[in-house]
């Protein structure tokens, strides 16, 4: 008799599992967000008031539209960069992303318009009203106040720029990147380690191969006015 019972649970959990199996990821052509159980795909228009950082599980994607409409975008100025977030993607965004503000554990390819955008990568045009802390940003990427990065290529305007390592223009009042491969134009240029231009009122760089040109200009080798090298 316990053979018997034993063998039926085991049918059970058998077919519970292979069901389990078979159940594929929904896709949708209009979701709400944050990401609802069992929808793992948008394919057209995503709404909401923001896609969950902290919702564990399979990776939403959107093509199409992703619409957040946050009430409390200003409170993200509060919290610290995408440095802390825990993993590399939870969504993808592949087309329009508008927002009022966002942080998010996510990825961004195509056009990226918001308040405040607080990402790890946006591979396309961003415009931010406010400020923009992203991991990797590749493309041109224009905010109010503020681009920041761990990695940028491209082209980056705003008040200040700040990355660890440039590949391409920082345009802003205070560019600073660590590693510098390209160009540097504002009113103070900070870099450790160059090899490009300088063009300011003060061009600071540590080491590398580069020009100076500017009111004062220091590097390793010797502080000039005007020009250096």
């Amino acid at each position: 008799m316990r053979n018997y019972i034993l063998f039926i649970v085991m049918m059970i959990s058998g077919l519970s599992f292979s069901q389990d199996t078979l159940v594929k990821p929904m896709t949708r052509i209009f979701a709400f967000t944050p990401k609802q159980n069992g929808i793992e795909k948008v394919n057209g228009m995503a709404l909401g008031l923001g896609l969950d950082a902290f919702n564990e599980g399979t990776i939403l994607k959107v093509n199409g539209l992703n619409l957040e409409i946050n009430p409390i975008s200003f409170l993200y100025f509060l919290f610290a960069g995408p440095s802390d977030f825990s993993v590399e993607e939870a969504f993808v965004v592949n087309g329009l992303h508008l927002s009022t503000g966002n942080r998010q554990e996510g990825k961004i390819n195509g056009l990226c318009i918001s308040f405040l955008n607080m990402n790890h990568a946006v591979n396309g045009l961003s415009l931010n009203l406010a400020y923009n802390y992203v991991t990797e940003l590749n493309g041109i990427h224009l905010s109010s106040f503020a681009n920041s990065s761990e990695s940028a290529k491209g082209l980056f305007f705003a008040m200040s720029n700040h990355s660890k390592v440039t590949n391409g223009f920082q345009l802003g009042v205070f560019n600073n990147s660590k590693v510098l491969k390209g160009v540097q134009l504002g009113v103070m240029n900070k870099s450790k380690d160059i090899k490009g231009v300088q063009i300011g009122l003060v061009n600071l760089t540590n080491k590398g191969k580069g020009l100076q040109l500017g009111f004062w200009n220091v590097n390793d080798k010797r502080s000039m006015p005007i020009i250096n090298w």
